[in-house]
């Protein structure tokens, strides 16, 4: 099921905001502390709260009630303090519009929930935070259950979703197309050893490293072939990406954009935050170049007019079409600097 409308209304960061999302690759810009990670993590605490079995009304809300709050990590996880601060609310609401299904669920003081609509989600939901995961994994689905952890419930989920086998038949099928291309730019493939994740870069001995050798970047790429591997990433599921560049030098950020495009284009729905401005411009040229009179990507920029102002939403499917983002501002500024800089060492 592909995400159309995300809408949040007086929860966190936001007092009125709406994400009309399209079906290829969606991007959120924005400096921090204007709620992107916020608005991701609603879209997926929402989506996967009601991931099947089917539930409706009371069912819901429960389940709502326990995955919202585990998901922010909120303080003795209450839903209700999610509900925007200094804004005088006492409630706030949530929006989810799909192919299939609608949803609308509204916060309350104190810590409750009502739920209305209908959802049925066919695929998986992913949730990959700005840290990587694939050296967590060890040992770490234990310790987050015994409660030793005070990570949110995203690295938990993302490690459940990388234990999951290998996907068999079709499904692998098209994993191993989509598979190529990443396992190129890894040098090698993922496999589960015991309760460890490890790198093989070949069949000789010795051409194998535990995931904690291996240098951050490509744990990320890593994280991501392990998922599509064992179909936990597959299309008609969204993929939800909080900072991909994290990590990753220049040259792996440009590689990273042809796979996100081919993700898209096998029926990955996909929403990621980044301050990037290599990812922002390599994905906004993707849509320049587009004929669709649906374009494969949308902008969206967030921004605050005051430190204490409400988060407004603007979008576009280029970064021309946006106004000026922050990442673009400080390349200006670097630039100018650089040209004084050099008028003034030749003056």
């Amino acid at each position: 099921m592909a995400i159309k409308t995300l809408k949040i209304e007086s929860l966190s960061a936001f007092e009125d905001a709406t994400f009309e999302l399209v079906p290829g690759i969606n991007v959120l810009l924005g400096a921090n502390s204007t709620g992107k990670t916020h608005a991701l993590k609603w879209l997926y605490a929402s989506v996967k709260a009601l991931e099947l079995p089917v539930l409706e009304g009371e069912a819901a809300s429960e389940r709502l009630l326990t995955k919202v709050p585990a998901v922010f990590a909120s303080a003795e996880r209450r839903i209700d303090r999610l509900v925007t601060v200094g804004a005088g609310a006492e409630s706030g609401r949530v929006l989810v519009q799909g192919d299939e299904g609608r949803m609308l669920y509204s916060v309350h003081k104190p810590n409750a929930l009502s739920f209305g609509g209908h959802w049925k989600s066919a695929a998986p939901t992913v949730f990959l935070p700005s840290r990587e995961v694939l050296a967590l994994y060890e040992g770490f689905v234990a310790s987050y259950l015994n409660r030793e952890l005070s990570l949110d419930e995203t690295y938990y989920d993302a490690c459940v979703a990388l234990s999951a086998s290998v996907a068999r038949g079709e499904r692998a099928e098209l994993a191993r197309t989509l598979l190529a291309p990443i396992e190129a730019l890894l040098g090698g493939r993922v496999e589960l050893t015991g309760n460890r994740f490890e790198v093989v870069f070949g069949d000789a001995p010795g051409l194998r490293l535990e995931a904690h050798l291996v240098a951050e970047g490509l744990r990320k790429i890593g994280t991501l072939a392990r998922l599509i591997q064992n179909g936990s990433v597959l299309p008609h599921g969204l993929l939800i990406w909080d900072e991909p560049e994290s990590g990753l030098n220049p040259r792996l950020v440009a590689a990273l954009v042809p796979i996100l495009q081919a993700l898209a284009t096998a029926g990955v729905q996909i929403v990621l935050a980044t301050h990037d401005y290599l990812l922002a411009r390599r994905l906004s040229m993707l849509s320049e170049a587009s004929t669709s009179a649906v374009r494969p990507v949308n902008f969206f920029l967030l921004s605050r007019s005051g430190p204490s102002a409400p988060v407004e939403v603007a979008s576009g499917p280029t970064l021309a079409e946006l106004p000026q983002t922050p990442m673009e501002e400080e390349f200006l500024r670097l630039y100018d600097d650089e040209g004084r800089a050099f008028a003034e060492g030749r003056g």
